[in-house]
């Protein structure tokens, strides 16, 4: 897929894929937080990338996949599972903000799993963008 995008849109699209490999191999060793939070990584940096790849700058500083999914003309009918999804960020890290304050209880297999494929489809689409690019 490298084709000709420049090195830091291929640096941040190759993390996204490798986070969303982390976040397989957490479902299947039952890490449901973890899936969750690497999902989220991998959604943030697959946009970041599309960002990137159309602006010709670094991405603004943001875990917000609704801002950065508006940055990049994702359709809009997606909106509520990119918010789904970057709520997970903040519930999977920090015991403050998980429900009972143990972020690795927070979030059960099914949350995992939904997560894991909200990313995958996040992904894909910007894998499609960048294809289209290069």
């Amino acid at each position: 897929m490298k084709g000709t995008l420049r090195d830091e849109v291929w640096h941040w699209m190759r993390q996204a894929e490798e986070d969303l490999t982390t976040a397989r191999a957490n479902l299947d060793a039952e890490r449901f937080y973890a899936v969750s939070l690497f999902a989220q990584q991998a959604a943030e940096k697959a946009l970041k990338s599309v960002l990137i790849e159309r602006h010709g700058r670094m991405p603004p500083r943001s875990h917000d996949l609704v801002r950065l999914g508006e940055g990049v003309g994702v359709d809009p009918g997606i909106f509520p599972e990119l918010e789904e999804l970057s709520g997970t960020y903040a519930v999977a890290r920090y015991p403050d903000a998980a429900p009972g304050g143990v972020p690795a209880e927070a979030i059960d297999s099914g949350a995992a799993r939904r997560h894991l494929e909200i990313a995958e489809g996040v992904v894909a689409w910007a894998r499609r963008q960048l294809s289209m690019a290069s």
